[in-house]
This record gives C-alpha cells, sequence and structure tokens, in this order.
C-alpha cells in the first residue's frame, strides 16, 4: 500500500498568491471558496514541516520511499514504480483545500497528480501485514498520512479514477 505523509497543492496555492492585482486577480479569488491567504498559508505551513518524523517513523516500516517535489505524485510514483520494478496505480489525492480549483483555473494538473510540489511528502510503499503498526507510528509521531494507492505487477503509473479529500490544517 502507499501512503502520502503531505497533502498536495503547494504549486496553485503559491500561484494564486503571485496574482494580486488586475481583472485575473478577481477572477483567481472567485475560482475557490476559501481566501487565497488561508490557502496560502497552509501551503507554507506544510511546506516547512521538515520530512524528518515521517522519515523516522516509518523507517522500520517502508519498503521504498521517496520525497513528492517537482515531479508531482505521479511523476515520483514512476520513479518509484521504475526503480523497483513494478507497477504503481493511484487511488486518492488528499489535497490542501481550496487548491483542487486554482489547479484547474490555472491548468496545474492535480487532479492528474502531475501539479509540482515545493518540499513535498513522502511516497511510502508499506507492506499490508505492516499497515496498522505503521499507522501507529505516524500517528504516534503526530504525522499527517493518508493511502493514496497500491503497488501493482506491470510498470508504470495509472491513475484510477482517484477520488480527492480536502484538507484543511
Amino acid at each position: 500500500t502507499l501512503y502520502l505523509t503531505k497533502p498536495l497543492g503547494t504549486q496553485p496555492a503559491m500561484g494564486a498568491l503571485r496574482v494580486t492585482d488586475g481583472e485575473f486577480a478577481e477572477t483567481v479569488r472567485s475560482s475557490t471558496e476559501r481566501p487565497i491567504e488561508t490557502i496560502a498559508e497552509e501551503a507554507v505551513a506544510w511546506m516547512t514541516t521538515p520530512n524528518r518524523s515521517a522519515a523516522t517513523a516509518a523507517r522500520e516500516f517502508a519498503s521504498a520511499a521517496t520525497d513528492v517535489t517537482g515531479f508531482g505524485l505521479a511523476g515520483q510514483a514512476r520513479v518509484l514504480a521504475e526503480r523497483s520494478g513494478v507497477g504503481v496505480t493511484l487511488t486518492d489525492l488528499p489535497i490542501i483545500a481550496g487548491t483542487h480549483e486554482l489547479s484547474t483555473l490555472f491548468g496545474y494538473g492535480l487532479a492528474t497528480g502531475e501539479s509540482a510540489e515545493t518540499s513535498g511528502g513522502l511516497l511510502l510503499s508499506i507492506s499490508p501485514d505492516r499497515e496498522d503498526d505503521f499507522g501507529a507510528a505516524l500517528a504516534d509521531a503526530d504525522v499527517f498520512y493518508r493511502e493514496v494507492g497500491r503497488v501493482t505487477a506491470g510498470e508504470g503509473v495509472t491513475l484510477d479514477d482517484p477520488s480527492r479529500e480536502e484538507i484543511e490544517r
């Protein structure tokens, strides 16, 4: 099973924050119900949360791991799949609340896992027989985590009509 330790959406959050004047600024602000400043504050909080606690808590449970950065979740999952000789199916996308609409407006690809992340979370592969202990270790370390997919036979990355969970910090 694949887990992610931070929600996605830093690229659209920061993109929206940079649009400050003119007609397009109003378009950006009206594209989401949440204030842009709130979305950006949450994105910055996630970006400035180190991965050390997640890495330490997951160390004895993960059979593969990578951080999610400029290639986005799908891109980093491709790297993990290629280097491990497996396939990956992404089924769930935890996202910072309000960033889906912003990503759609900007064309960043958040809904397909293609949106770049800055200081994203860890993508971790955990054996099903270790999931309970893994979850307890991350909960004890006060680390956010969500199941995002699974390792499969074959190769490459597929998105299986992923659901979106909007996360508010």
